[in-house]
């Protein structure tokens, strides 16, 4: 019962997959070619360089340090009032 439900998933898959037209199919291709090309790093080694990126911006993340109210463009410049 299970291996045929299985089956069954696999078999749509593949008829999916080959319903896709060319361009599509030259795409998700030419995005795996360039991935394959990426140089792959250790975990310890991403991590590192992503400690070191946050430790560097940490100072000017307005997430963490909220701008002055002053020099915040997206603050609302009047009240709102309903009539």
């Amino acid at each position: 019962m299970i291996a045929d439900w299985r089956q069954q998933e696999v078999t749509e898959y593949f008829l999916t997959s080959f319903s896709m037209d060319r361009e599509t199919l030259k795409q998700q291709i030419s995005n795996m070619h360039y991935q394959a090309k990426m140089e792959r790093w250790p975990l310890s080694k991403s991590i590192e360089a992503m400690k070191e990126y946050i430790e560097e911006h940490e100072k000017t993340d307005p997430l963490i340090h909220a701008p002055d109210k002053k020099n915040n463009p997206w603050m609302e410049k009047g009240k709102c009032s309903l009539m």
